[in-house]
C-alpha cells in the first residue's frame, strides 16, 4: 500500500478508476474517494499498514494531567542565540518568543517549548538544554498538546516533526527560499517517531482542525 506521508522530494504512484472517471497519486485519495471512508480513519489505516479492515481506533482515556510551568527568565538571550547558532531565522525566534511559544528558563537558562491547547491554555513544555545535552519534558506534559504553530483557523495542511528545532528549521527554509512560512501549520510530535499508531499529537491535531486534508511528514 502507498505511503499517506509525502515527502517534496519524492512522489506517490497514481491510479485511476476509468468507469467512474477518478484517480488520485496515493492510497488516501483511493480509501477517501473509492472507498469513502472518512479522512482521519483512512490516516490511521494507512499508517498501521493493514490490510484488513480495523474498528477505527480508539485511545485509551487520558488522565487529566497538571502542567506545572517552568519559572521562566525575562531574559531570553540564551535561547535565542542557542537557536541563531542552528541556524534558526532571527525572525521566526522573535516571533516564537513574542507569541509566548518559546521560553528561557529561570534556572539554567534552557530553551522552554510550549504547547497550547485550543483555548490558549498551555499543556505541554519540552525542555531542551542551551549547554549541553539535556532533553526532556515539564513537569506534567500532555504530549496531546505539543508545540504547534498554527495561523489560519481551518488549516487544510499540517506539516509535522519529531522536534520543535527540526520544525524551526523547516519553516527557516520556507522563508529562504521566498515563501511565507506564516501560512504553513506546523506540528512537533514532542519527540516520537513514526511508529505503528498514529501519535498522540496528531491525532489530537486532527480532532482539533477537522479540516486538515494533507499531513506531510518532514524528516
Amino acid at each position: 500500500m502507498l505511503p499517506l506521508y509525502r515527502n517534496y522530494s519524492s512522489s506517490n504512484g497514481k491510479w485511476c478508476w476509468f468507469s467512474q472517471g477518478i484517480g488520485g497519486q496515493s492510497a488516501l485519495d483511493y480509501l477517501i474517494k473509492v472507498k469513502g471512508i472518512p479522512f482521519r480513519e483512512a490516516v490511521e489505516r494507512i499508517i498501521g499498514n493493514i490490510s484488513e479492515p480495523l474498528p477505527q481506533l480508539r485511545l485509551p482515556p487520558e488522565v487529566p494531567k497538571e502542567f506545572i510551568m517552568p519559572k521562566v527568565s525575562d531574559d531570553t538571550t540564551r535561547v535565542f542565540k542557542y537557536l541563531a547558532g542552528r541556524g534558526i531565522d532571527p525572525e521566526i525566534i522573535q516571533w516564537c518568543i513574542d507569541h509566548k511559544l518559546i521560553f528561557e528558563t529561570a534556572d539554567y537558562g534552557n530553551a522552554l517549548f510550549v504547547g497550547y491547547n485550543n483555548n490558549g491554555e498551555p499543556k505541554y513544555g519540552a525542555v531542551r538544554a542551551t549547554a549541553g545535552s539535556y532533553k526532556g519534558d515539564a513537569k506534567g506534559s500532555d504530549k496531546r498538546f505539543s508545540f504547534r504553530i498554527v495561523k489560519a483557523k481551518h488549516p487544510k495542511t499540517v506539516h509535522v516533526f519529531e522536534a520543535v528545532p527540526d520544525l524551526l528549521s523547516y519553516a527557516t527554509l520556507v522563508k529562504l527560499e521566498g515563501g511565507n512560512w506564516h501560512t504553513e501549520s506546523y506540528l512537533s510530535l514532542a519527540g516520537i517517531g513514526m511508529g505503528k499508531n498514529v501519535p498522540k499529537a496528531l491525532h489530537q491535531f486532527l480532532e482539533d482542525y477537522p479540516d486538515i486534508t494533507y499531513v506531510f511528514r518532514q524528516t
